[in-house]
């Protein structure tokens, strides 16, 4: 952790939604990597966005990060908005303050809208296995 950094970039993941929502995701790329393939570090971060989703069942496996990775996989679009923005409860939550509850929830990613219960494993992303 850079002790140099504003409070509201400590919480990581907070930070980095608060960019990828203003369209400057790039700006969390470390500033010490001085030059960068920019399509690989948008990768990593929005493959990082994905797997920190506050509900475990809408994240990628493994194998699917490294089929996107590798180029094998297209990685599915990363909305703009946090995952708990559209959960009406949690709406003034942020990640570090985020509580796992059992409603019924629905996650948008580009064209794909699924709804869950919350309680049951259901595989978000197409091709999930």
């Amino acid at each position: 952790v850079d002790t140099k950094r504003s409070p509201e970039e400590l919480v990581l993941v907070d930070w980095v939604w608060e960019l990828h929502s203003n369209g400057k995701l790039l700006q969390a790329a470390d500033p010490r990597l001085n030059e960068y393939p920019v399509e690989e570090v948008g990768l990593v971060l929005e493959l990082g966005l994905l797997c920190s989703h506050p509900h475990p069942e809408a994240r990628p496996n493994m194998r699917q990060v490294v089929q996107m990775l590798a180029g094998d996989k297209p990685p599915p679009v990363v909305n703009s908005d946090p995952p708990w923005a559209a959960d009406t409860p949690l709406m003034s939550k942020r990640f570090d303050d985020f509580n796992t509850t059992s409603h019924a929830t629905t996650s948008s990613y580009g064209k794909r809208t699924i709804t869950s219960d919350g309680t049951s494993p259901v595989a978000l992303l197409v091709g999930r296995d």
